[in-house]
């Protein structure tokens, strides 16, 4: 609405000017009346070339506000055998670009018209003749976009760490597809970690078929400073130090059973232990797992250095976990 009320008082500027053009015999007067004229034309261009214009990104936000969202596909495309799902942070933070290119794909990625979660594919393009770093997004096989060029480089020890297993490197993604303004418009968002968190330092040597405690919210350990001999070869063993991520075990406290006092360990070794309160939580599911002849496997994160360290576990509260996540660990 404040475009057309400039447009307007633009227009009347010039047609009284022109009026008074018309009435005018001395030269200095006709040229001040024509300059009168010619600014306001010279400003409507200008602001012509200066107007805002949508972005992609923004047309994309604006559609999805409008469109609503498919069921996601995420249930009914897994990844494959061969293929390793890298943790995410729970949010599609991570644009994919070049999008424009490949929106045949894209539409095909989700069905038509609309918006639906899928896993993608990170793959390394070291032929790529615009970039040697280049990590291409693939969706069914099919090119969807790029990680970003400043952002590609960052996850090439990760895929050929996992390329060395004979894995594959996946994330999950939100993808956007419509066509409903004349436009054909295509977005691809990433759900992926920092890097260096993406793939537990000891994932190879836990056992296969072993029992993965569900990821869900950061919690702080304790007592690490009585445990740095342990964090230390931890940390030693890291390929690239810390930052990382491990995958840990949880038991009771053998000298103080009373307390119920819950360590964390790596290797076999304590290099923390829960809170009182949280250790609590995790008291009857310790004991199941022991009466089962069982372990599971808890994600968490090491950040600092064999001086000092901060140690979290990525864990579902106890009281969290659905049905299905119980069975999928005791049944």
């Amino acid at each position: 609405m404040d475009n057309l009320w400039y447009l307007i008082g633009v227009g009347l500027s010039i047609w009284l000017n022109l009026k008074f053009l018309r009435q005018q015999k001395s030269s200095t007067k006709i040229v001040a009346v024509l300059l009168g004229v010619l600014f306001p034309l010279i400003s409507t261009f200008v602001y012509w070339l200066r107007r805002p214009r949508d972005t992609q990104s923004q047309r994309v936000e604006s559609s999805l506000r409008q469109t609503p969202r498919r069921e996601p596909a995420i249930s009914q495309v897994k990844v494959p055998d061969d293929g390793f799902l890298c943790p995410g942070t729970g949010y599609f933070n991570t644009e994919v670009v070049g999008e424009s290119r490949y929106l045949a794909a894209i539409r095909k990625a989700v069905g038509g018209s609309g918006q639906t979660e899928v896993f993608a594919e990170l793959k390394r393009e070291p032929q790529n003749k615009f970039d040697a770093n280049a990590v291409v997004v693939l969706i069914s096989n099919s090119t969807v976009g790029y990680l970003p060029r400043e952002e590609a480089p960052r996850y090439h020890n990760l895929i050929d760490e996992l390329a060395t297993a004979r894995k594959r490197s996946f994330v999950k993604a939100e993808v956007y597809y419509s066509s409903e303004s004349g436009d054909q418009i295509g977005s691809v968002r990433l759900d992926i970690c920092e890097p260096e968190f993406a793939l537990a330092i000891n994932y190879s040597t836990i056992p296969a078929g072993a029992r993965h405690w569900p990821t869900g919210r950061m919690m702080q350990l304790t007592d690490e400073a009585k445990n740095m001999g342990a964090i230390a070869k931890m940390i030693s063993s890291a390929p690239f130090g810390a930052p990382f991520a491990a995958y840990f075990t949880l038991r009771f406290d053998e000298t103080n059973l009373a307390k119920q006092l819950v360590e964390v360990c790596y290797s076999g070794e304590r290099v923390g232990l829960l809170s009182a309160a949280t250790g609590k939580k995790f008291a009857h599911a310790i004991n199941r797992a022991k009466e089962l002849s069982r372990e599971f496997y808890v994600r968490g994160e090491v950040t600092g250095n064999s001086l000092a360290v901060e140690i979290r576990l990525d864990a579902k509260s106890p009281e969290e976990l659905t049905e299905e996540e119980v069975k999928s660990l005791f049944a």
